[in-house]
């Protein structure tokens, strides 16, 4: 990675809607194409709507080098299922839709981009940043773990064409 590249953090605009679908898109096609551990599906999850109504709600951080889109991830104060575990925050952010452009996978953007959004957030006064990832989705996992996120929990989601989803709930406390 070039030492001159430069990294930015900032809050998804209306004129950003067709690049951020464009990029889960790109997400999506490439997990598709090994193992698709978060199991989204364009159209669904997320949805052209889903992240519309995100970015009217000014939810989406967008990751950017040198201006290019690299990542992005939405952001909010809502987690499904968080009332079915114990956590150890009480002012909590959650992050959903954590992605990286998968042309630039395994240069280290994932960390950045999850610290730049941590440090967001700590400013935001939040003391805790909670999260679930569907388990087996070792990957995801492993960053968050390493970037200092503890398990606290499990919750299952009934789908009627896939039937219960276990999900793992993760906090980091600040």
């Amino acid at each position: 990675m070039n030492s001159a590249s430069m990294f930015t953090l900032r809050q998804a605009q209306p004129e950003d809607f067709n690049s951020v679908c464009t990029l889960y898109q790109k997400i999506i096609a490439s997990l598709e194409s090994r193992t698709n551990f978060p199991l989204w599906t364009w159209g669904v999850h997320p949805s052209q709507q889903s992240l519309k109504e995100a970015l009217d709600n000014r939810e989406i951080w967008l990751f950017e080098q040198n201006g290019q889109l690299c990542g992005s991830a939405l952001v909010n104060r809502v987690l499904e299922g968080e009332e079915q575990v114990s956590w150890q925050g009480n002012d909590a952010w959650c992050i959903h839709l954590f992605g990286i452009d998968p042309v630039l996978g395994g240069k280290g953007l994932s960390d950045r981009f999850l610290q730049g959004l941590l440090a967001i957030l700590k400013e935001k006064r939040a003391d805790s940043i909670r999260l679930n990832l569907i388990e087996g989705n070792d990957p995801a996992r492993n960053l968050y773990t390493r970037n200092g996120f503890e398990h606290r929990g499990h919750y299952s989601v009934w789908l009627d064409d896939e039937g219960f989803l276990p999900f793992e709930m993760m906090e980091q406390l600040f």
